[in-house]
């Protein structure tokens, strides 16, 4: 073949195939893709208002908190919380516009049954030891939110917890009337409907028209038969005993007697565990609620010194620890106190738990920086008292800091009992120093708390007077000291009007003199001796006594060691280096007023 025929077969065989292509049915469309289901057709596009939308946002967080209740997962029920609360405050603008402000009853009831079971799981000490330490976290953080959060809404969950059964009622009956208005809405709806259908003439009745009409009337009849056969199945039901099926049943009232008698048996039920939770009655006074007694013991339980002792060390040992309430911790120490008396266990028992209450009403604040309450401070100084007539009545009974608890005896004298009385002493002295620093100094209640240094000296002197016989020297140097500064400052009038017949009398230089002296000969630590020493030479400029406050500056050469001494130490100096200034003054020693300066 030559090869210009070659060429036009193989165009025409190109041609050929193109056209066989072209010519290739497509796939015809079926009359199912245009046809719709009766699904379809029935699915309307369902339209909710705002305020429907934010109760179920609210529902669905309420039964995720539910849902952590039952587990017990508290981290997890404060993030619903959280999320709870934000929800809330987006439907309150709902819930003032639409329903005039009244809170929904279940948002309240979830805020109630959350507070009931924050409460019961804080009461339940021995659960929250065994908690994890994300879930105890997350229990305070939640009960510190929670009860912050239900002071806005204090009235609601009061009338709810009055009554919660009319509340849920009312909220049953608003729910069922607000059902029963969407039904009438539907109903409106339908007639609506029918009279927008278009009428159709009998002429243009088709054959289906007349098919669906045939299928109808089929219907109707079989609808009859069912009727007949659930009458003869209720026949059947009785066993030929027709007489029961026409005896007389429980009507509604019984019903509702008996539903009465239900709801008034869960309400005993309610009202007997809200009291056996809340115990006793406790009285109210000045706003302050008082605590309520706590149980020590069982009523049966023999009450000894071991068992008290391993009480009270049950009770020291929750002292520090975080989430320990302090003002209950002093209440169960007083309770146990009262019930040591009352059994008669002896002066060692009763010295061992007051040592244990004075050391916790120190504790009570915990800030060391600020002073104490009036009602904490007037607490402590009736304890120190009442400790230290203990002390003095006692002389068989020996306290030390020398004194391990393992050798303590408080069965039968000689009585040993480790804890130190002039700590306690200097510790209460500084509470009023803090005290009176904590006041203005122009208000009645600076003066109010300055008669307390009465009470201050005297506890000071009772002590003096208890280590003169039981005390060592160190100790004595120590309470010498706390009396010196109560002294020092205070002009004495009788010091210039003392006659012969007033030389049995010691007035308040005799005094210093004499408690100085002591320290300067038994004191082995340079700050008590040095602050003594310029007590007594302030009290002697004081009182204009020149030469005496000047020996003691120049032998005591202070001036050459006190900027090594600490900061109230010579604040002390400067102040006692002004007092001999104007001593010095007064004497018209002018030219000594420069020395006493430099």
């Amino acid at each position: 073949m030559s090869r210009f025929f070659a060429t036009i077969s193989d165009s025409e065989s190109e041609s050929e195939s193109s056209e066989e292509e072209l010519l290739q049915p497509r796939p015809a469309i079926g009359t199912g893709a245009f046809q719709f289901s009766d699904d379809e057709e029935e699915a309307k596009r369902v339209v909710r208002s705002s305020k429907e939308k934010r109760y179920e946002e609210l529902t669905n967080l309420i039964k995720q908190i539910r849902s952590h209740k039952k587990n017990k997962d508290m981290s997890k029920m404060l993030t619903s919380f959280e999320d709870l609360t934000k929800a809330f405050s987006k439907a309150k603008l709902v819930i003032d516009r639409e329903d005039s402000g009244i809170l929904p009853i279940f948002y309240i009831r979830c805020l109630v049954e959350m507070e009931d079971f924050v409460q019961e799981q804080w009461e339940d000490r021995l659960g929250r030891k065994n908690m994890s330490k994300n879930n105890s976290r997350s229990l305070a953080t939640f009960r510190q939110k929670l009860k912050k959060y239900n002071k806005d809404f204090e009235t609601d969950i009061e009338a709810y917890r009055e009554n919660p059964e009319a509340e849920e009622a009312q909220d049953e009956d608003d729910q069922s009337s607000d059902l029963d208005d969407k039904d009438d809405d539907d109903d409106d709806e339908f007639k609506v409907e029918n009279f927008k259908k278009t009428s159709i003439s009998s002429d243009s009745k088709s054959k289906f028209a007349r098919d669906e009409a045939d299928d109808s009337d089929d219907s109707y009849w079989g609808s009859s038969s069912d009727e007949g056969s659930s009458s003869s199945s209720d026949d059947e039901k009785y066993a030929g005993n027709l007489a029961a099926k026409f005896l007389k049943k429980a009507s509604d009232k019984d019903t509702e007697k008996a539903g009465e008698k239900k709801k008034k048996e869960k309400k005993e039920k309610r009202e007997r565990r809200k009291e056996e939770e809340e115990g006793e009655w406790t009285e109210v006074r000045d706003g302050f609620r008082l605590l309520v007694k706590p149980k020590m013991f069982a009523k049966d339980a023999e009450i000894n010194h071991v068992v008290v002792v391993k009480k009270l060390n049950e009770i020291l040992a929750a002292r520090g620890k975080k989430g320990t309430d302090r003002s209950e911790q002093i209440a169960m120490l007083q309770e146990l106190y009262n019930i040591g008396e009352a059994h008669n266990l002896g002066p060692a028992v009763d010295v061992k738990i007051m040592f244990a209450i004075v050391s916790a009403i120190y504790d009570y604040n915990p800030n060391i920086a600020t002073c104490m309450r009036n009602e904490m401070w007037s607490k402590c100084l009736d304890n120190i008292l009442n400790l230290l007539k203990k002390l003095s009545d006692n002389p068989d009974l020996t306290i030390g800091e020398h004194i391990q608890e393992d050798s303590e005896s408080f069965d039968a004298p000689p009585y040993r009992i480790r804890g130190c009385m002039l700590t306690v002493a200097e510790r209460l002295d500084e509470e009023f120093t803090k005290m009176l620093q904590g006041c203005d100094a122009h208000s009645p209640e600076y003066v109010e708390r300055l008669k307390d240094e009465t009470i201050v000296v005297s506890i000071i002197e009772m002590l003096q007077e208890y280590l003169s016989t039981r005390g060592n020297s160190g100790e004595l140097c120590r309470i010498y000291l706390r009396r010196i500064e109560h002294v020092y400052y205070k002009f004495d009038g009788i010091v210039f009007e003392k006659t012969d017949e007033d030389k049995n009398d010691q007035n308040s230089i005799e005094l210093m003199d004499r408690l100085c002296k002591f320290i300067y000969s038994k004191d082995n630590t340079d700050r008590i001796r040095t602050r003594a020493m310029l007590c007594h030479i302030y009290h002697h400029a004081l009182h204009d006594n020149w030469y005496q406050a000047r020996d003691l500056m120049l032998m005591s050469h202070l001036q050459d060691t006190i900027h090594h001494s600490d900061v109230p130490t010579q604040i002390l100096y400067n102040r006692t280096m002004v007092q001999v200034g104007l001593c010095a003054f007064r004497h018209g020693n002018i030219k000594e007023i420069g020395r006493a300066h430099v």
